[in-house]
Formats: C-alpha cells, structure tokens, sequence
C-alpha cells in the first residue's frame, strides 16, 4: 500500500506536466502577469483604475478553467516537431503492435504522454489510427490505492483550498460577533457628521454607526447593510480627523469594497498555489484603500493633515484581528508606507475609475480569457509532411487593429468625439470669405472704395464696428480681412466672437474652425472668452476647443505650466499668487486636474474663499461633479459670495442639473452680504430692514461662521455694536475670517467707547496679519478712538510702515528705470 502510494505521489509531477494542467498554468501565469504589469508599469492610472484592473484579472483567473472548457480550441502548432510534453525519464512507449489490433479500455491506467498527444491530435484532425495508438498501451495492473493519479492531484489542490476557505468563514464569523458585542453610537455629533459625509458622496443607504471597545481604529463591515464600528477614543479626536475617517469608510460603502475585498480573500484560497495570484490580491487590497485615501483628498483635506492623522491612527492600532480578513480597516501597519508616499505626492492622478474606463478594463480582460482558454500549443508538423507553402494573397486578419499596448492606454483616455481628430484637408481660401456667410455681408454698410478694400482697414473698420456693439457688421468686415490675408487668423477668431454675440451660433463656429485652420493656437483665450458664451455649451465648441489643445504649440505650452507647477511644488512656494497664475494657466490649458491641485495648494497658504472657488471650477471642467460641489460648498461657506456668478459661470455648466448645486446658489444668496433698502438718505435704514433676513439665517445655520460674519456687519451699519460685537465673538469662536472678524470686533467696541478692548482687538487683528493701516486710517468706525494716544501710535507705525513700503517699491522701480538705460546703452 505504502509502495502503491508513493508510486502515485511520484506520478503527480508527470501529471502537472501533461498537457491540460500545464496549459491552464501557463494561462493563468500569462494573465496575472500581464494584470501586475498593468498596475505596476509606471502609467499615470489612479488608484481606482489600478484596483479595477486588478479585480478584473482575478476575476479572470478563476475564470480560465471554465474559458479553456467551454471555448473552441485554436490550434497553434508553434512547437518544434519532435516535441513531447512527457520527460525523458518515463519508458518509451513499446512499438510492438499486434496484427489485429484492438481498441482497448482500461482502467486505472497511466497512458503515455505520447499517446495522450497522438489521441488529442487524432481528436483534432480525423485521422484513422487512434485505435492503434491507444492499443499499442497495455493495460496497467490493478492497484490497490482506491484514486488515480487524478483524483491524487485534485485532493492535493483541493486540501490546502478547503483550509483557507474555512479561515475565510472563521474570519466572518469573528467579525459577525464584533459587531453583535458593539453597541450603537448615541452622539448626535457622530450621527450629524455620517450625514453629512454620506451627502457629500451621494450615499443614500443608511449606514449604522456602533462603538466597540475591542478596536482601536475604525472598521466597515456588511455590504448591503454596512455598520462602521469606531473605537472610544473617537470623541477625543479633532473634528477634521473624524471627517476624514468617515469620508474613507463610507468611500468603501460606495465602491462596494467589502464585496471585492471578500472576493480576493475567496480567490487567493482558490488559487492558492499561485504566488502571482497572491500578489494581485495584495495589490487590489492596497488599490482599495489608496482609492478611499484619493477620495477623502479630492474632498479638499489637505494630504499632510490628512497624513498625520492617519499615521496617528496607526500607531495607536495594536495588531490585526481576526475579522480584519474580511472587513476594510482605516489605517493597517503593513500598508501604512506606501499610502503616506502615495498620500504626500500632489502630483499622483487621483481620478475615480469612469464607467469608460471599467467597461475597458472588463472587454480587454474577457478577450484575454477567451483567448487564452480557446489557444491549445502543438507541435508542428513534421517537414516531409507538409505540402508545398501557397503563395500568401489574401490580407491578414485584423489588418490594421490597434496593438495592445494602444488598446490599454486607450481604455484610460479621456473621452473625446471622433470628430476632434478631425481638421480640414483644404487650403484656407484666399480671396473669399467664409462660405456660407453672404447674409451676414449684406448687413455691412462700408463704403465700396478702392482704398478700403485693403485687409487692415477691413480690419479696423471691423473693431470700430465691435466697439459700438454693430457685431454683424463687425463679423462681416472680419470675414473681408480674413480673405483679403490680413490678420487671418486673428481676422477670423474676431468673427467669431462678434457672430457669437450677435447670436449666430452657426457663423460663430464656421468661422472659429477656419480660425483654426489658419493657425489660431490660443486655446486659453478661446476657453475664457467671455465673447464667445454663446456656444460655449454647444458639443461643436468643445470639439472645436480640444482640437485648439492639441497643435503642437498649445502642447509645448501645456508643458511648459507643467513644468511651472512641479517647480512651485519641488520649491515649495509660498506664494499664492503664483499658485493662483498657475492654476488658471493649467485650467485654461486643459489639464483641470493639476489646475485643482495648484488652488489646493494657494488654499492652504492664503485661505481665500476665490482658491476653493477656482477648484471647483476645475474639479467641473475635469468632470469631477462630487469634488466639485464640495469644493464650490467650502467656498460658499469660506465666504465666496457671488450667486449669480456661480448660476452663470461657464466653468460650473455640468453641475447646473444637481440639486445640491441649487441648493449652493440659494444659499449663496442667502449669505450675500448687502442691506435691502436703496434709502439713500439714512444709511442704517437699509440694514435695519435687512437684519430680518441675517438674524434668519443664523437660526438655520447656527454652526456657520459667515452668517454669523453677516449677522455681527449688519447690526455694526444698524447702529447696534452690541449687539455686532456678541455676532463677532461667535464668529472668531467658529474661526471664520479671525484678521477681519478681530478687527470688525476691535471696530464694534470702539463704537461702545470700549477703547481698552478696541486697541487690544487691534493689535491681535495685527498679529494675525490684518493689514490694518489700509482701513484703520480712514475708518469713521474708529472715530471714538482718534484721541486715544495708544491708537495714535499704532496710527503712526502704519504710517511709517506704509512710506517705508512706498519708499522701497519706489527704490525698485528706479533700479529697474537704471538697468533698463544701461541695456539702452
């Protein structure tokens, strides 16, 4: 028996090398390897593409057996002749073949890799001598051992599989009694933060917040019905922490994290052998989390406190528990290095994975599957038995097919029409205007003489025209000066904008292609033009403008902003204002991504409401809608007060159909800070009327500090300092505008005669960095103080201050004044 079993056991390497299983495990290897070379390869994929590369080639590992069956065979006699997939050490199969052979059938009998070959090969092509070959096979002794070498395999696969699916079941189970010993979260502030991270990512599932004492970071578990378990030490944590934990857990609700999660753990114990499998589960568990940790950074958490937190979190966390398995833990040890690099590189694409780019993803992995389940490698034929090669005259199948390597990059490209590859073969006219334009020529009422049939004065005459707002003859008289070749391009591009103001969308895009066609390569102007709203929503404008993007002068342009930004970024600039250019640069230029990025980064240094506006429009142009209206929400809220430049920017048109974007825009209207009466006779009138609709607003939104800013600016023009300076402590206790809020306070006490507390507002507005001497000098809100010598004196410091300030920008300018003559010398 013990004879009989090792027999078997060493038959088990022969069977691996047979040809089925060998096939499936080169399959498998080839698929996994080209998946980890997908997300390994240093492409600009985010997060959430690389993680749905991976589960896509999970998903066709387990997949290739049934591929391999069901799939017709492809043969491909790429094998030299003489190959056997048999190793030289088995006996060569005996030759001895009787006069009259018969098929036989036996049992339990180890066939010759040879046979097996000629059978397979007999399968494929009809030849008449399978029964020889199998005949030519004695039958194997009977054997005591109750499984073949087969069955041997399948349980030595099977074993270690049935272990690690029972660790799998252990493992939910364990994290089912977790949540059965956590109780739930009574905190309203917990319960007020969940709904407001859910609304910011569109969840609309209820989620169950519990407490256990057994954790030490944050844990999610349940797919359909999620409960989010937080250790005790929550309450202790800062507000911006806890947002962005909730903002993690709740990203793996959305993108259904626990369901890929578990199905990696169910695929590694399937597959168990492979070590590629494993390093593709690895990799789709760290995606997971990189995509969650991408998603709470669009929202605008600045990466280093985000960072820090989560390295906070971290340390705290003691080891991994068993429920960990099968449910996504904010901060893990064994992955916190990588997240920290991927967390602190501002240049790392952060994109969610489009509905383009997973349906991408699934058809390339299908094919791959198919392709690979339906292949069977052969020998080649023996070269006496080929037939003479025919001459090739027929074209090769899928001539002209996109390679590969086209066909992964172009999963990820942006979306674009087919029409924005196209550009006109025809030679620009010379001497006619735009076709299909006499309409518009006939409202022009220039005088037909000689002298004027020159393109520079078609040209002027044309601005004369657009400054008086006549804007169809202005766009005929462009069209004239545009073919009499003066200006072409610029000739045209005008036409354009005055056709578009005159509302002839049409013309306008006629006319803005030809301006194209003649070699107009400024596609910042023509993405901010405010002459050319007309069209600006039209599908022929974006195409227009994506071709403008694309010439070569636009695309050196582009690397140039490019290079700006990682300079600002490598230096570690501190200058917003350099930030800001850029960002506008960037945005303009069409790459809204980096654009973002730039104003996050003007954000953290300035704080101004106009950085997380030009976010927002960013986040919109890059058809980021989530990130957007959180951006444009934090701007409202940061004190970004313009309605109806946001119910009008072009920049913001994809947002205008969401609900929550109308919401902003009343609420925007609802913070504008401007008093209701147009009396010009008593100017406190007006804000007296007004305080109504502030004191409102205070009420529906007690935790915001800008209706507080209001509430406390109103009562200051209503004549109630007091009542001013309680609206401005609330307000600095929010931490909203603490400069302006400090030094509208200092303004509010004066007007009480409160002078000890105005001076002492002043000097912390000062310290915060209000400039003071811009407003404190003239401010008729100060007047109670003017004969205190204590604000005398910080009078006569900002006075100093500012000539010293003058003094120098004037030194300056002289300098430049004498280097500029020197040059001229």
């Amino acid at each position: 028996m013990n004879s009989e079993l090792l027999a078997l056991l060493r038959s088990v390497p022969e069977l691996i090398a047979s040809s089925a299983f060998a096939r499936g495990l080169v399959n498998l290897t080839l698929l996994t390897g080209l998946g980890l070379a997908a997300v390994a390869w240093p492409w600009r994929l985010s997060a959430a593409v690389r993680h749905r590369i991976a589960i896509a080639t999970l998903l066709g590992a387990l997949a290739i057996p049934a591929a391999s069956f069901w799939m017709p065979s492809v043969r491909m006699p790429v094998l030299p002749p003489d190959w056997t997939a048999h190793p030289a050490s088995v006996p060569a199969l005996e030759t001895a073949t009787p006069a009259h052979p018969t098929l036989a059938h036996p049992t339990h009998a180890t066939v010759d890799a040879r046979v097996s070959e000629s059978i397979e090969s007999d399968r494929s092509t009809g030849l008449a001598d399978t029964e020889a070959a199998l005949a030519a096979s004695p039958p194997a002794p009977a054997s005591g051992w109750p499984l073949d070498a087969n069955a041997t395999l399948t349980f030595l696969l099977a074993l270690p599989a049935v272990v690690l699916i029972a660790r799998l079941a252990r493992s939910l189970f364990a994290a089912h009694q977790l949540v059965r010993r956590s109780r739930a979260s009574e905190h309203p502030s917990l319960q007020l933060e969940l709904r407001n991270a859910c609304e910011r990512l569109g969840i609309r599932r209820s989620i169950e917040l519990r407490e256990s004492a057994e954790l030490t970071v944050p844990v999610l578990y349940g797919m359909e019905r999620a409960r989010l378990l937080l250790p005790p030490s929550v309450l202790e944590w800062s507000a911006e922490r806890r947002r962005a934990v909730l903002l993690h857990e709740l990203a793996h609700v959305a993108r259904r994290d626990t369901l890929s999660l578990l199905f990696t753990r169910l695929a590694t114990a399937l597959l168990w052998f492979h070590p590629l499998v494993w390093a593709m589960a690895r990799h789709a568990r760290m995606a997971a989390e990189q995509a969650c940790d991408d998603v709470v950074l669009a929202s605008g958490e600045l990466a280093s406190r985000y960072a820090e937190d989560l390295l906070a979190i971290a340390r705290a966390a003691d080891r991994e528990g068993p429920a960990d398995a099968v449910a996504p833990a904010f901060a893990r040890r064994s992955t916190l290095e990588r997240r920290l690099v991927a967390i602190l590189t501002p240049a790392a694409p952060r994109g969610p994975a489009t509905a383009r780019a997973t349906l991408s993803i699934g058809a390339l992995a299908a094919l791959l599957v198919g392709g690979l389940g339906s292949a069977r490698v052969v020998a080649a034929p023996e070269p006496s038995t080929l037939p003479p090669r025919a001459a090739a005259t027929s074209q090769p199948p899928f001539s002209g097919a996109s390679s590969a390597t086209e066909l992964v990059a172009s999963a990820f490209a942006p979306e674009t029409s087919s029409d924005m590859a196209r550009a006109s073969s025809e030679p620009l006219a010379s001497n006619e205007p735009l076709a299909g334009l006499s309409e518009a020529r006939k409202t022009s009422n220039l005088d037909e003489k000689e002298d004027w049939r020159t393109g520079e004065k078609w040209f002027k005459s044309a601005t004369g025209h657009y400054n008086e707002k006549r804007y169809a003859a202005a766009a005929s008289e462009y069209l004239h000066a545009a073919s009499s070749g003066y200006r072409i391009e610029t000739a045209y591009y005008n036409a354009a904008c005055s056709f578009a103001l005159n509302d002839d969308a049409d013309n306008a895009l006629d006319a803005l292609e030809h301006a194209l066609d003649a070699g107009f390569d400024r596609p910042d102007l023509i993405g901010s033009d405010d002459d050319l709203d007309a069209i600006r929503r039209q599908r022929r404008f974006t195409v227009l403008l994506e071709r403008a993007r694309s010439t070569d002068h636009a695309l050196a342009r582009l690397r140039e902003l490019i290079s700006d930004y990682e300079v600002l970024h490598s230096r570690r600039s501190r200058n917003p204002d350099d930030w800001s250019h850029t960002g506008v640069q960037l945005m303009r230029a069409g790459e809204p991504t980096r654009a973002a990025a730039a104003f996050a980064s003007q954000f953290a240094i300035d704080s101004s409401s106009t950085a997380l506006y030009n976010q927002a429009c960013a986040w919109a142009l890059a058809g980021r809608r989530l990130f957007a209206l959180d951006a444009l929400e934090r701007a409202v809220l940061a004190g970004f007060g313009n309605a109806r430049s946001i119910a009008d920017d072009d920049d913001l048109e994809s947002l205008r159909g969401d609900r929550r974007f109308q919401r902003l825009v009343e609420l925007t209207k609802e913070l504008e800070l401007s008093e209701t009466s147009d009396s010009r006779s008593d100017g406190s009138k007006g804000w007296r009327q007004a305080l109504q609709r502030y004191e409102r607003v205070v009420r529906e939104h007690p935790d915001l500090g800008r209706a507080w800013f209001n509430l406390g600016f109103a009562r200051l023009r209503a004549g109630d300092p007091a009542g001013s300076a309680a609206a401005y402590e609330r307000t600095i206790a929010l931490g909203y505008r603490l400069p302006t809020s400090m030094y509208n306070l200092a303004c509010a006490a004066a007007a009480q005669n409160r002078g000890d507390d105005a001076i002492a507002w002043l000097e912390r507005a000062e310290r915060s960095g209000f400039e003071s001497s811009k407003f404190a000098l003239s401010d008729p809100d100060l007047d109670a103080l003017r004969t205190d010598a204590r604000f005398r004196r910080l009078l006569d410091r900002w006075r100093l201050a500012d000539r010293l300030e003058d003094e120098a920008h004037q030194a300056e300018k002289q300098k430049l004044h004498e280097l500029e003559k020197h040059k001229g010398r």
